[in-house]
């Protein structure tokens, strides 16, 4: 495929940062109350609970690495992490990792590279994202008095801990984390290829299930950076060792399929039976929490309640 084209292309899939001239102008902090008013005006029978919701503050990890941590009122050495999806940013993954504030957890939400106030870098679905994750993870453990660490991730977000949670040589006891939660998830690098290419390139729509292959050879030419490297099944067959994952998914969702959650959670079975999985019927794209309030966080506890 011509390569200017591909240039191209690559430069578009990489035009996540959608918030910068917000960040320059109200700052991250009216970010995130936007987000929260926004939320609450649309599902007014949820109840959502933003009696503390004050305390953000903001750190950097490695010098480019933008979050925000939220502090429970209780003393706590429990932690939920949670990443966001493609072209999303820190303030949504706090505002869909909330819920755990009443279940006295400690919050974080960092920006991935080339999103939010990060710093610039390749987005890569799932690589260089993991990458990130981990040097978070770290940097929590070595900031805090940690007990236990949980993940929660949607969408791209989601695939980033489900690859985290499969990943060989990863230590989970030692890094203390002890289980995730996958938000509409997706299960291959080659299918969200296409469903962004869908949304993104709407001019070349029709070709793009066979570009992709041509960008996937163009990020390891050009970058070094193997697309197909996290493959799910290829992990879970060269690992060992997993922590329980609670899977979301809503059968409405119109951007990535309810049943590669489905898939996931039958190529884990063989390495854990504490997995747990809902597929609710409406809701678009991570609206479960939303849609399914009180059930969703119901589910949300009692698999908690086994995480030792």
């Amino acid at each position: 495929m011509n390569q200017f084209i591909l240039e191209k292309l690559v430069s578009g899939l990489n035009k996540t940062n959608l918030h910068k001239d917000i960040y320059q102008t109200i700052g991250w902090e009216q970010l995130l109350n936007l987000y929260k008013e926004s939320l609450t005006a649309t599902y007014l029978d949820n109840n959502y609970e933003f009696e503390e919701f004050n305390g953000w503050e903001k750190v950097v990890v490695d010098n480019k690495l933008h979050a925000i941590v939220h502090l429970n009122k209780k003393p706590s050495r429990k932690w939920i992490i949670a990443c966001h999806g493609y072209t999303s940013s820190k303030e949504s993954a706090a505002l869909g990792a909330w819920c755990f504030n009443k279940l006295g957890y400690n919050i974080l939400a960092f920006d991935f590279l080339n999103h939010g106030e990060s710093a610039a870098g390749l987005v890569t679905f799932g690589i260089n994202e993991v990458q990130s994750l981990e040097q978070v993870i770290s940097w929590v453990n070595q900031t805090y008095k940690v007990n236990q660490i949980g993940l929660i991730g949607f969408s791209m977000g989601a695939h980033t801990v489900n690859i985290y949670a499969l990943k060989p040589g990863v230590k989970h006891k030692k890094n203390k984390v002890k289980f995730i939660v996958s938000d509409s998830t997706y299960y291959s690098i080659k299918d969200v290829l296409v469903i962004l290419g869908k949304i993104k390139f709407q001019l070349i729509e029709s070709m793009f299930n066979s570009i992709k292959q041509s960008l996937i050879e163009y990020y390891l030419s050009e970058y070094n950076i193997d697309l197909l490297e996290y493959d799910l099944n290829t992990l879970k067959n060269n690992t060992k060792n997993t922590v329980p994952a609670l899977f979301f998914h809503t059968k409405a969702d119109n951007i990535t399929d309810y049943r590669d959650s489905e898939r996931i959670f039958v190529l884990r079975n063989s390495l854990t039976k504490q997995d747990q999985i809902k597929i609710f019927n409406k809701g678009e794209h991570l609206q479960a929490q939303n849609e399914y309030f009180s059930e969703y966080n119901k589910i949300l506890q009692e698999f908690l309640s086994q995480i030792k």
